[in-house]
């Protein structure tokens, strides 16, 4: 069993087999096949300098905010510790 199927309830297929099990109502990917539903946002395709000024301009009451480009297989990424909490975009 592979990390979709342990949140789907299904094995991904092709994209129209995949696409009719599930559904997005709202900001919710809801699985037709175990009911499981997860919050997803707006998919936007912006610059690093974009995400920079923006981190710049946002008001941030405590903790430490930054944005940078890493390159490595995901999966390696994903356990690394520092990571955590990371909010991971793949680019291919």
């Amino acid at each position: 069993m592979d990390w979709f199927e342990r949140l789907t309830g299904f094995h991904e297929k092709g994209y129209a087999e995949t696409r009719a099990k599930l559904r997005v109502e709202g900001q919710e990917l809801i699985s037709l096949v175990n009911g499981k539903r997860y919050n997803i946002g707006t998919f936007e395709l912006v610059s690093l300098q974009e995400l920079r000024d923006r981190v710049a301009a946002a008001t941030i009451p405590q903790g430490h905010l930054r944005s940078s480009i890493v390159k490595g297989d995901i999966r390696d990424l994903h356990r690394i510790p520092a990571y955590a909490g990371a909010l991971i975009q793949v680019a291919m």
